[in-house]
């Protein structure tokens, strides 16, 4: 179904003499970004699935499952019209290096998080459950500076 969507917008569009090639180009780069989340949201629900089923106390099932909902939220947060405000930034003062946190905020990015964090615990790998924990805070953090945002 998918590929079919994909060639029914590629050929109507196709027809069109009167757009122009950039039109052109903007609608291929949505198609392309459309069917990028559709594959990164299929491998991390495949991801998920086989960390809760099959391998729940290996760490690189539940890396993946992560790496794919960041790349979802990454994806997500890109193709936003606010995207400019999306970012962290950091005042002038402040500079250096910077973790955007809104791929940390969303929900599919938690449970791999808690997860990887009792795996880091119970083999003892306490720096490595730190620097989980901090990413976990982050997007905690990040949400309530938002909310902070439209309060003020």
């Amino acid at each position: 179904k998918l590929a079919r969507d994909v060639y029914s917008e590629g050929t109507s569009s196709g027809n069109d003499d009167s757009s122009s090639e950039t039109k052109k180009k903007e609608r291929r780069r949505k198609q392309y970004q459309r069917v990028k989340c559709h594959l990164i949201l299929i491998a991390y629900a495949n991801y998920l699935y086989g960390a809760t089923n099959f391998a729940k106390d290996q760490p690189p099932m539940w890396k993946r499952c992560l790496d794919a909902a960041l790349d979802s939220a990454r994806l997500d947060v890109s193709n936003s019209e606010s995207s400019i405000s999306a970012t962290n930034s950091v005042p002038d003062g402040e500079k250096g290096g910077t973790i955007d946190y809104k791929p940390y905020q969303t929900s599919q990015t938690i449970l791999p998080l808690q997860n990887m964090i009792r795996i880091a615990k119970s083999k003892g790998n306490e720096k490595r459950a730190n620097e989980l924990s901090l990413f976990l805070a982050l997007g905690y953090l990040g949400g309530v500076k938002e909310r902070l945002h439209r309060i003020q």
